[in-house]
């Protein structure tokens, strides 16, 4: 068998696939670029479960060399695929993973319906993968701009235009194929079991029983890691934005702030009171109270 795990930002599927070798009663998995390796008893790592190693393709062209290489394996064999452009090509995604269908392939899909994570979050390159990331899904931003500049463009569209995104997403994917698996975000985080226990009824496997105490306990630090991301969101991020309006001081260099969390502050805080953070220059103070003082 192969199988698919994807979804269209990082929101679980690599730990979604380790879950899938695990609860199988494996001990051993296929990789197309290291060939057969021990499965991790612990995939988890600080931000993710990228202690796995999954195969992840990340175009439509990988997409297919991958599906040759496991083919010839004859094993059970599993896949992240994922598309690199994530804004314009929702309609290429539900093809090509209806494509994956007709070939005999199962597929997994975890469907995002909140606005967060932003960008490459949970990802092992959070900042280093920042600017990159934009620059990708809003090609008129020219790497002459300033950071300065890029931040405010990025400021002023990224909420609206993830609202819009998630629209489409429950627009295209009334056109999956009925034999896709899909598996909401707050499914996955909130129903981990019993989610797992889905794929394997649809998919005519079996979990191993002796697999399922230690699975439990493993996936159990994985909620707590990936709630992390959605705290930050409903609860400290609109406590920073209420700070800088008020002009109360509070450290922001406690927090793990990049150019995506800087953007999104901005967006917040004219979303939510109305007010433009206008910066001088390149640098994003690290002080809401330094902040305060940029308001307009």
């Amino acid at each position: 068998m192969i199988i698919a795990f994807s979804s269209l930002t990082p929101a679980g599927a690599t730990f979604m696939d380790w879950s899938w070798h695990w609860l199988k009663g494996e001990d051993q998995h296929w990789n197309k670029k290291y060939g057969w390796s021990d499965l991790t008893k612990n995939p988890l790592s600080k931000n993710n479960s990228h202690s796995h190693k999954k195969n992840h393709p990340c175009s439509i062209e990988e997409w297919k060399k991958f599906i040759d290489s496991a083919m010839a394996e004859n094993a059970d064999v599993s896949f992240y695929p994922v598309l690199l452009s994530k804004n314009d090509n929702l309609s290429e995604y539900v093809k090509q993973i209806n494509l994956l269908v007709e070939q005999g392939i199962e597929v997994v899909v975890i469907k995002q319906t909140k606005e967060f994570p932003y960008g490459p979050e949970r990802t092992d390159k959070i900042h280093a993968n920042d600017l990159s990331y934009y620059f990708n899904i809003y090609p008129e931003l020219k790497k002459s701009h300033s950071r300065r500049k890029i931040r405010e463009i990025v400021s002023l569209r990224m909420r609206f235009d993830r609202v819009e995104w998630l629209k489409k997403i429950e627009h295209q994917f009334k056109g999956l194929d009925n034999k896709v698996i899909v598996v909401t975000d707050d499914e996955w985080v909130d129903q981990t079991e019993q989610s797992m226990l889905e794929i394997f009824q649809r998919t005519g496997g079996k979990i191993s029983d002796d697999r399922l105490e230690h699975w439990r306990v493993v996936a159990n630090k994985w909620r707590k890691i990936y709630k992390k991301t959605e705290t930050f969101y409903t609860e400290t991020m609109p406590q920073i934005v209420d700070k800088i309006i008020s002009g109360e001081d509070m450290d922001l260099s406690q927090f793990d702030f990049g150019f995506t969390q800087e953007s999104l502050l901005m967006a917040l805080t004219l979303t939510r009171h109305g007010k433009r953070i206008v910066l001088p220059d390149d640098h994003f103070p690290m002080s809401t109270k330094e902040l305060h003082r940029f308001l307009k």
